[in-house]
């Protein structure tokens, strides 16, 4: 084992759900060896990482990696299908120049791992060079993409740069809720318990600050549709009543409260589907409504899996966008409730990861 590994951690910006679950196994590890050296490579701003890395030592690289978009999207919930094939065929041209590039940035770091969540890119590079490398998460891109994909005319040249990148991790650790991940990577996906941060901070000094800020008397739903930017001009529009105030996450800053910790004490959240609401919701048994996303490939899963821990309704496009959510919201607040008291993928993480140093 070596005296002082080096991790360098990718997070895809496809919203703040990678970057959530990466920090949570990066502390974890930390935990384990605090003589663990940490780059974290990613566009998700760096007050995300400074936030959930609070009192680490680690380097955050700012920096785009080729192909890590994710899927391009009209909007939080909208997938745009033909342009995100578009934009992969395009990248796949010069797949083996973007492999090179990162492999001159990896030898520059010299890290003992390669930690991905969920971009494929670094696991090719990582790979070429003999440096182990992992994927963590409840998906792959290869996995969404082929859910998206299947009607494209060149499919399987399409797929193939990330069925070989993937195809070459060390190990691929599939944080609960997963979906089903493709073949070709069976024999090294390990299945491990949910992976995130609850807030630590009582929920009944956050809610003194947040009715500070707003008002005390009404119970406070929390509108939050993750790190993929999207106007909530709607919510202009929705009825007044004398129950609920609708606090939309843009509002967060000026109340000094990030989305971790208001979840942890409103009285319900409306988002989309995503891992990390979704994973922060059970931890704090907050009931939650989410927007309409059947083609989503998680959506289904999550919701099944997030019903063990507290009250979960689906809400149409239309009923979010015009407010007519109360029916659904007082059933998701009447359902029982049992938060998840222990995320234990973050211990099971950090112990596999060590493997590989």
């Amino acid at each position: 084992m070596s005296s002082s590994p080096h991790i360098v951690a990718y997070a895809t910006p496809h919203g703040y759900g990678h970057a959530a679950i990466l920090t949570a196994a990066l502390r974890s590890v930390a935990e384990q060896r605090p003589d663990v050296r940490i780059s974290v490579v990613s566009t998700v701003p760096g007050a995300f990482f400074h936030e959930r890395l609070t009192g680490m030592d680690f380097q955050h690289y700012g920096r785009g990696v080729a192909l890590d978009f994710g899927m391009k999207m009209a909007s939080a919930s909208d997938v745009l299908v033909d342009d995100s094939a578009a934009a992969y065929r395009a990248g796949h041209r010069h797949w083996k120049q973007h492999v090179q590039e990162e492999q001159d940035f990896l030898r520059s770091l010299k890290p003992s791992l390669v930690l991905s969540c969920a971009a494929y890119l670094p696991l090719a590079a990582a790979s070429t060079l003999g440096i182990p490398a992992c994927s963590i998460g409840p998906f792959t891109w290869l996995g969404i993409a082929a859910s998206f994909f299947t009607g494209q005319p060149d499919y399987e040249s399409l797929m193939a740069p990330m069925r070989d990148a993937y195809g070459h991790a060390s190990a691929l650790l599939a944080t609960t809720p997963a979906i089903v991940w493709e073949d070709c990577v069976t024999d090294r996906r390990i299945h491990i318990g949910p992976v995130g941060s609850p807030c630590s901070t009582p929920s009944r000094q956050l809610r003194q600050q947040m009715e500070a800020a707003v008002g005390a008397g009404r119970k406070i739903a929390l509108v939050a549709l993750g790190g993929i930017q999207e106007p909530l001009s709607m919510l202009d529009h929705w009825p007044d009543t004398p129950d609920w105030l609708w606090l939309a996450s843009s509002d967060l800053p000026r109340i000094g409260l990030s989305v971790n910790q208001a979840l942890t004490c409103v009285d319900a959240v409306i988002t989309k589907p995503g891992y990390g609401t979704y994973i922060e919701a059970a931890c704090a048994g907050t009931p939650l409504l989410y927007r309409s996303r059947p083609l989503w490939p998680e959506t289904t899963g999550l919701a099944r899996w997030l019903a063990h821990y507290t009250g979960v309704e689906e809400i149409s496009e239309q009923d979010f966008q015009t407010g007519t959510i109360l029916p659904a919201l007082e059933r998701a607040c009447s359902a029982p409730r049992t938060p998840l008291r222990v995320v234990s993928g973050n211990h099971q993480a950090a112990t596999l990861l060590q493997d590989y140093f």
